[in-house]
């Protein structure tokens, strides 16, 4: 991927095992599709990166992106925990 543009990058993560796609996620600013289907495949890797995208930002921008990925979060109860993970009271509400 490292010939790769960052957003044609983006797009090729949910055909990565869930490894691949932890590892390359926080580099890359994949648009909300790409998440959504991301989150099938690698549901901890999605959902660490909204947690750190949570931690990043102030109340209103913490609103905003709970609003903007509000489906997301019905996927994570099948997240394996892992290290850097979100914890449950990390999740945006």
């Amino acid at each position: 991927m490292a010939r790769t543009a960052p957003v044609d990058a983006a797009h090729l993560l949910p055909a990565c095992s869930p490894g691949v796609a932890a590892e390359w996620l926080p580099r890359l600013d994949p648009r909300i599709g790409v998440l959504h289907t991301l989150a099938r495949t690698a549901p901890a890797a999605v959902a660490a990166r909204l947690a750190a995208d949570y931690r990043a930002r102030d109340d209103q921008g913490r609103r905003r992106l709970a609003h903007r990925h509000r489906l997301l979060p019905l996927l994570w109860p099948n997240a394996t925990p892992t290290p850097g993970c979100c914890s449950s009271n990390e999740r945006p509400r």
